[in-house]
């Protein structure tokens, strides 16, 4: 819980307050303080070290913009982070079990059928997913 909310209604009322934006992308959100603040302190103590994490290969394109070190971005998906098999994380990531505890309350979140309906009105989209995914990145 936080406060008053759940963390699937906070989530849901800062991104229903969310504005969007037609530039440059057709259909753009620009969403803050997605999480609670006491959320992002316990993501924070427990976010996933670069060696769990992979190198991002298309971070070079983040040099168009001015991102001057872009071959030090890392990267890894909540789904990875998830199916993360326990032994592998244990030994690679200290307080694993309980990262993963808080990163899949996260994730039952962002991925309930309440924030799909959500999106889809939102952002006004027609066709079916291929995929959904929220990323984790990190500057080295």
């Amino acid at each position: 819980s936080t406060g008053k909310f759940t963390l699937l209604q906070w989530i849901v009322k800062g991104f229903e307050a969310a504005p969007v934006i037609e530039h440059p992308f057709k259909r753009m959100i620009f969403w803050c303080n997605v999480l609670p603040p006491k959320m992002y302190a316990d993501l924070d103590k427990n976010w996933p070290p670069l060696s769990v994490q992979h190198k991002d290969r298309k971070s070079g394109a983040s040099n168009h913009v001015g991102y001057k070190t872009a071959d030090e971005r890392w990267k890894i998906s909540l789904h990875e982070m998830m199916s993360m098999p326990s032994t592998r994380g244990r030994r690679q990531w200290k307080e694993f079990d309980k990262a993963k505890q808080i990163w899949k309350k996260v994730a039952n979140a962002l991925f309930s059928s309440q924030m799909e309906k959500l999106i889809w009105k939102k952002l006004e989209l027609k066709h079916s997913w291929k995929y959904r995914d929220f990323r984790i990145q990190s500057d080295k």
